[in-house]
């Protein structure tokens, strides 16, 4: 219900020292032991998480299922780079693809805007790699190379999914990704064929 979340586990030493965490770092009033946050909820932020934990493993699921489609559906499109599981199970917070604009003539800008135009919103998570982030530039001699992360975050864009996603939007993103750089690039060269 606004900026919330929770954790768990299953290992006791974990939870003491996440709720020390959470607490200023004390484990009890005034009982300060280390570092600490103030990440407590309150009680509305409580009882809303309270009810939708019970909806966790269905949310995931769905959102598991629009990410399978996705793979499915767009593995052979050869500008787009789909995400890869290598190890465990993805919840699929983000669907984050990588657009190869040397295949399609088109940016991941590009891409978005059309997305755009046909009602389909995308997200640029994490559009900085960490050296180019001011804060983290402390040193010169920390500087690293990252080509692989300033590739990605030129190119990687995050498209539509949540577990409410109907079928129909699910394939409408499909479509119009199956699509657009076709129409943008047939439409480029018939307008060059006019000039």
């Amino acid at each position: 219900f606004g900026d919330a979340g929770c954790m768990v586990t299953n290992d006791d030493a974990l939870a003491e020292n996440l709720l020390r965490l959470r607490n200023h770092g004390r484990k009890s009033h005034y009982n300060y032991e280390g570092y600490g946050l103030n990440s407590r909820l309150d009680a509305l932020q409580a009882e809303v998480i309270r009810i939708k934990l019970k909806l966790v493993n269905e949310y995931n699921e769905k959102r598991q299922s629009i990410a399978a489609r996705y793979e499915t559906a767009l593995r052979d499109v050869a500008y787009i780079q789909t995400p890869t599981t290598v190890y465990g199970e993805h919840t699929y917070h983000q669907y984050a693809v990588v657009i190869h604009q040397e295949i399609c003539g088109m940016s991941r800008d590009m891409v978005a805007k059309e997305l755009e135009q046909h009602g389909i919103g995308t997200r640029v998570f994490y559009p900085q790699s960490l050296p180019m982030i001011d804060y983290l530039r402390t040193r010169d001699d920390l500087q690293l190379a990252t080509p692989i992360a300033d590739f990605l975050t030129s190119n990687i864009l995050a498209l539509p999914i949540w577990p409410e996603m109907s079928e129909e939007q699910v394939d409408h993103v499909i479509n119009v990704l199956k699509t657009v750089p076709l129409g943008v690039m047939s439409h480029r060269s018939s307008s060059a064929q006019v000039a």
